[in-house]
Order: C-alpha cells, then sequence, then structure tokens
C-alpha cells in the first residue's frame, strides 16, 4: 500500500511532499523537495550514519552531485560519491559490485 502526504514546511513557499511506501516493518518514505536544504535534517530524522555514500548516474552526477555533497558536508557528514555510467543497460549487478567497492574504500 502506498500512501502520499503532503508537509508544508513553511519555508519560503517551498512544500516538502513525502511519499510512503507501506510494507509492514519494511515500510520506508520518499521525500520530495525543490531544493536539498532539508536533506541533512531528513538524514538526521532517520538516524543516518555521519559516512555517507552517494550512488548516481553520470547524468545525476553532474547536476546535482557538488551541491548535494556541500549541504552533506556542511552539515557534518562524511559524503563520498560512486557514480555508475547512465542507462538502463548499466542498471545490473557489475554495477551493484562497483557501488560495494565504492562503500568499502570510503570506509563504510
Amino acid at each position: 500500500m502506498i500512501e502520499y502526504i503532503y508537509i508544508d514546511l513553511h519555508t519560503g513557499g517551498i512544500c516538502l511532499e513525502q511519499l510512503r511506501v507501506n510494507l509492514g516493518k519494511n515500510s520506508y518514505d520518499i521525500s520530495f523537495n525543490t531544493s536539498f536544504d532539508a536533506l541533512a535534517d531528513r538524514l538526521r530524522a532517520i538516524n543516518a550514519p555521519e559516512k555517507i555514500l552517494i550512488v548516481c548516474d553520470t547524468n545525476v552526477l553532474a547536476l546535482y552531485s557538488d551541491e548535494v555533497a556541500g549541504v552533506l558536508k556542511n552539515a557534518g557528514y562524511d559524503a563520498a560519491c560512486y557514480a555508475f555510467a547512465a542507462g538502463e543497460e548499466n542498471k545490473e549487478i557489475a554495477t551493484v559490485l562497483g557501488i560495494c567497492a565504492a562503500a568499502m574504500e570510503a570506509g563504510l
């Protein structure tokens, strides 16, 4: 079951929308926002560890990685980034192994 929750943050007219994926004990939220300003707060709310690996494809890397890494570092997180080649054909086990290797290299 998926529930939609709308949360008004009253921060400069920016509103956060949250998608709740209700899977019993494996439930989780997906948050959407027009900026990354609330990212560190959301991570603190779920007790995320201080070391974080940002995983994205090369398209997302070019657009957002510097901003996300900056927000996280300014909030005290130790953020590393792993980017795999963009394209559906790259969503494969070799990419998962690359993510695992990057996580190990980052000390996660």
